[in-house]
């Protein structure tokens, strides 16, 4: 759980099979936005399971959570060890939720999580997504985006202990 004074109380939650369906929403409709909001219909259900695959290649040991304020869904989130780190793969801020500090409180949440387990916290963020960038910037993530990268390479320390 975390919050503070400008973020919504968060709950994270495991990912259930009740929360697949609207968390593949979510999904499908971040990868439709990448595609500059073109919906290619059935295409997509393919992008979706190459997207899953390659999850479950990369991160054998993924936790699925989802991200609760009250009784309502607001967010999803997907981590997993790697490099000696809790790796944020993804959030996803429900639509109503966004830019209402749901994303804040999950990298608290995700960040006294890691502390405690004496690991960094890193994510990669694609160099267009100027709002992942300022909001992992503003949770007190080194954000290194070198000139010309597609990709920015976020970490936050909280254990002086680790490299």
């Amino acid at each position: 759980m975390a919050s503070s004074e400008n973020s919504p109380l968060v709950e994270l939650r495991p990912e259930t099979a009740a929360d697949a369906d609207v968390v593949d929403g979510w999904v499908r409709a971040h990868l439709i936005a990448a595609l500059g909001g073109f919906d290619p219909g059935p295409l997509i259900d393919m992008q979706v399971r190459s997207r899953d695959a390659m999850l479950a290649q990369r991160f054998p040991d993924l936790e699925r959570r989802v991200a609760w304020v009250g009784e309502v869904r607001a967010g999803s989130l997907l981590t997993g060890p790697l490099d000696g780190a809790l790796h944020v793969v993804e959030i996803i801020t429900a639509p109503d939720w966004r830019r209402r500090g749901v994303g804040a409180a999950v990298l608290a949440s995700v960040a006294e999580e890691a502390q405690a387990k004496g690991r960094d916290v890193t994510a990669l963020i694609f160099a267009s997504n100027t709002a992942s960038l300022a909001l992992f910037a503003a949770a007190g993530f080194d954000v290194d985006l070198p000139p010309a990268a597609a990709q920015a390479t976020a970490r936050l320390r909280t254990n002086i202990n680790v490299r």
